[in-house]
Parts: C-alpha cells; sequence; structure tokens
C-alpha cells in the first residue's frame, strides 16, 4: 500500500511544470483567482469572472501560491495534493466494500491509470472531486456502524463538494 501511494505521489508530481500541453483557460483562472485572493483578501463565496464557479479552489490555490511562490509547478500543485489525498478514501471504501487484495490491485489501477493522472495533474475544477471519495467512505462506515459521528463526516464532505464543483 505504501508503495502504491509512494508510485502515485511520483506519477503526479513528475514533470508537473512541464506538461507538453500547456497550461489549459481553466487552469488560467484558477491562478488568476489565486492571485487576486491576494491582492484583495477575499473574493466571497463564488467567482463571478470564472462565471460563477466555487471559490474554494482558489483559497487552496492562494494558500499555495503565498506559502511556495507563483508558478505553474505550484499552482497544479495544489490539485495534486488534494487528489492524493483521494486515494486513502478510495482504498478504504474498496477494502470495506470487497477484500483487501481486490482494494489494493483497485487502488493501483486507479492511482496509474491515466485518465486519472491527467485530470489530477490539472489546476481546475475537474481534479476538485477529492471530497467524493471521503464522502463515499464516511457514508457506507455510517450505514455499517450506525454511529451519528459517520453520517456527520459524510455530510460535511458532500457538502464540501458543492464548494468545489458546482456541477455536484
Amino acid at each position: 500500500l505504501c508503495f502504491i501511494f509512494l508510485l502515485a505521489i511520483v506519477l503526479r508530481v513528475l514533470f508537473l511544470g512541464t506538461i507538453p500541453s500547456g497550461f489549459h483557460g481553466d487552469e488560467g483562472w484558477t491562478i488568476i483567482e489565486a492571485r487576486r485572493i491576494l491582492q484583495e483578501g477575499s473574493i466571497g463565496f463564488w467567482s463571478p469572472a470564472a462565471l460563477g464557479q466555487a471559490a474554494l479552489g482558489y483559497y487552496w490555490t492562494a494558500l499555495f501560491l503565498f506559502l511556495f511562490g507563483d508558478s505553474i509547478f505550484v499552482t497544479r500543485l495544489s490539485f495534486v495534493i488534494l487528489t492524493f489525498f483521494a486515494i486513502p478514501f478510495f482504498y478504504l471504501t474498496v477494502k470495506m466494500l470487497f477484500t483487501k487484495n481486490i482494494a489494493l490491485i483497485a487502488t493501483l489501477l486507479f492511482s496509474t491509470s491515466s485518465t486519472i493522472l491527467a485530470f489530477s495533474r490539472r489546476a481546475d475544477f475537474i481534479a476538485m472531486s477529492f471530497p467524493f471519495f471521503p464522502a463515499v467512505f464516511f457514508f457506507w462506515k455510517a450505514i455499517r456502524t450506525e454511529k451519528i459521528w459517520y453520517f456527520v463526516l459524510a455530510g460535511i464532505f458532500i457538502g464540501l463538494l458543492h464548494h468545489v464543483y458546482a456541477g455536484f
């Protein structure tokens, strides 16, 4: 499992600042809005400049730009970190529903899938679906244990989904 996590982070960070396809337009809005947050202090919950997208991702990226500097690498790294944190919850969910061996294989395939890798390396809202897997994990855990705390955690992550991507 540690090898899978290490491989996942290496594949996501390797050549992050030099992706041949260039800086996508939605990624451009991410860095523009993050810079605006750093200049103005706040832009609200929704970004009218980015067609009303939820601004939580912009604040997250602004934190990274503030801490590590302004670059394509840092902008994309902020989203790589978020998508990486979805992987343990993916593993735990599959393990809860099936077996440990199936969960390991599924996590390896999920972590190295070219589609998942491509989307996890983009600094836009497609990559912001990280709360989905924690939401699913805590929801299944809540159903199995009937503990209110797990329902609350599932609700928090489900609520975050709307604040990271309006499509949810």
